[in-house]
């Protein structure tokens, strides 16, 4: 099994195109119907993890983009980036599937919860695929150990460029693992996918 913690812009951006590769392929295969079902009142439809991810995308990107013009303004560069700890790395893994324990997201990364149609969703993961790949366009050459970046959620929480990148990758890796459940859900409607 290949490590999933990338440690190079390159890596990172191969991790985001096979997310949004797989989310484009989930919303393809699905029906109106079975993309809006949601398998209880307290379960996201695999429309809202979709819609979380891209709204994770908005609220983290603006922060990203601001914390990499300002490490090149510091000259904060770097040809190679430095390993993870080990309480990072078991972050990054935490965070990614299978589900160990549910989370619950903080209000302003909730998903608007309102019906789309499967190529409206698609439209959402593209716009989530051009965002990080604008993100990491201008992170390239960056110490991504040393550039930090608040949190949207949490402004006293700084991560590391480089271990949010991880993060990103493993929760969208997370929440495209829950949409697939969605879809093995007893009550799934028409033929499971």
């Amino acid at each position: 099994m290949t490590d999933l913690i990338a440690a190079d812009v390159a890596g990172h951006r191969s991790q985001l195109e096979a997310n949004r590769e797989h989310a484009a392929e989930l919303c393809a295969r699905l029906t109106a119907q079975q993309i809006g079902w949601r398998p209880g009142p307290d379960r996201w439809s695999v429309t809202e993890c979709l819609q979380h991810l891209a709204v994770s995308a908005r609220e983290y990107s603006a922060n990203i983009l601001a914390a990499a013009r300002a490490g090149r303004e510091r000259g904060l560069l770097a040809p190679t980036p430095p390993p993870y700890s080990w309480l990072m790395r078991r972050v990054i893994r935490e965070m990614g599937p299978p589900v160990r324990s549910r989370q619950r997201s903080p209000r302003k990364f909730l998903p608007p919860g309102e019906r789309l149609e499967p190529e409206a969703v698609r439209a959402l993961v593209e716009e989530r695929a051009r965002i990080w790949h604008r993100c990491l366009d201008e992170s390239e050459g960056l110490d991504l150990g040393r550039v930090k970046v608040r949190s949207p959620a949490v402004p006293l929480l700084r991560f590391r460029l480089g271990a949010l990148f991880a993060i990103i990758t493993a929760h969208e890796r997370r929440h495209l693992w829950q949409a697939e459940e969605v879809c093995g859900s007893p009550g799934f409607p028409g033929e499971r996918p």
